[in-house]
């Protein structure tokens, strides 16, 4: 990314510098189509910093409100060629000092990002040639650095389902929805992860299903026939026997995927060892579903807004990360109290 926007920057800077010495306005098309080009992809690169690496760079910001102001100021005096304006190229961007500092703020962009690139090569072999162990410790140390600077939530956990160690080190909240897929993958690893570490772990379930029927958050429908899988599985829960059904309904969810009624139900019920009867009776009561409304009232107080969001001793672990981070920040707390 360093190379392509010395690239871009030194090709925008040489087309401006062509169409003041010049004075032909096809330089300035050119430089106005560089610069839409360009903001597109540093928007484009903005948000992906943002939510997917949850960091900006102050350089990164820079060569932003760069491009922005070569977008606007190149756009702005196309506009005046188009309308038939001749423009005095000696007053480009309202005077010569400001058009030659402009060209200059673009090369010294430039020269800094060549500053990188030349920065990056020097230590490339000093990077390659470490320790590999040594270069994960050191990312296990930032992620956990970074991660345990976030605030813990209070979430209300006293009367949901549960599994795992009694005194665990870590405790994984799973909000899921029965129906969905990715939720149905996160619960599998959560089980290896207990049969791993069965006296470290424990696993908490809340509901948050994505459906309109019982979620007022959801805007269109998504997973129908989850809000009736929550409620069985909390009626599941009163006989104690939530996570045989849990397991069960994960199992079958191709299946029950839009098509979940009283004798699916009721099948299920069998096979997870229930009471039919008295699990069809409990979901028709107005306290269950309640119970499924108050844990999805508390992911929306959380911002949970997808399936499955984890917390890990109440604090918010993105899941693109958990198959790497999870099993380190355990080894980390087990060396934390070993020290204690």
């Amino acid at each position: 990314i360093a190379f392509w926007g010395l690239i871009f920057y030194g090709i925008l800077a040489v087309s401006l510098f062509f169409a003041y010495l010049t004075e032909e306005s096809n330089y300035l098309r050119i430089a106005l189509l560089l610069a839409v080009l360009g903001f597109a992809f540093d928007l484009f690169l903005f948000l992906y910093s943002v939510f997917v690496l949850g960091t900006v760079c102050n350089l990164c910001l820079l060569t932003y409100l760069v491009t922005l102001g070569i977008l606007i100021l190149a756009y702005l005096t196309n506009k005046k060629l188009n309308e038939g304006f001749r423009v005095d190229f000696s007053k480009l961007l309202t005077n010569k000092v400001i058009f030659i500092a402009f060209v200059l703020t673009a090369l010294s962009v430039s020269v800094g990002t060549a500053g990188i690139i030349h920065a990056s090569t020097k230590n490339e072999n000093s990077v390659v040639k470490e320790d590999p162990d040594t270069m994960l410790m050191r990312a296990r140390n930032l992620f956990i650095t970074e991660f345990e600077k976030k605030p813990a939530v209070n979430i209300n956990t006293a009367d949901a389902p549960r599994i795992g160690s009694s005194n665990p080190v870590l405790t994984i909240i799973d909000f899921a929805d029965f129906q969905c897929p990715f939720c149905k993958r996160m619960s599998e690893k959560l089980h290896k992860l207990l049969e791993d570490f069965p006296d470290w772990i424990q696993v908490i379930y809340k509901h948050y299903p994505l459906d309109k029927n019982c979620n007022s958050r959801m805007r269109r429908q998504l997973h129908e026939g989850s809000c009736e899988l929550s409620y069985a599985s909390y009626c599941a829960y009163k006989q104690n026997k939530f996570w045989a059904f849990h397991d069960l309904v994960y199992a079958k969810q191709a299946e029950l995927h839009e098509n979940v009624n009283d004798a699916k139900i009721r099948q299920l019920a069998v096979q997870a060892g229930l009471n039919p009867n008295s699990l069809l009776a409990c979901m028709k009561d107005p306290t269950t579903k309640q119970v499924i409304i108050n844990d999805i009232e508390e992911g929306n107080r959380l911002g949970v807004n997808s399936t499955p969001t984890i917390y890990l001793n109440n604090r918010k672990l993105n899941v693109r990360f958990m198959d790497f981070f999870l099993e380190q920040y355990l080894y980390y707390k087990l060396q934390q109290l070993q020290k204690h």
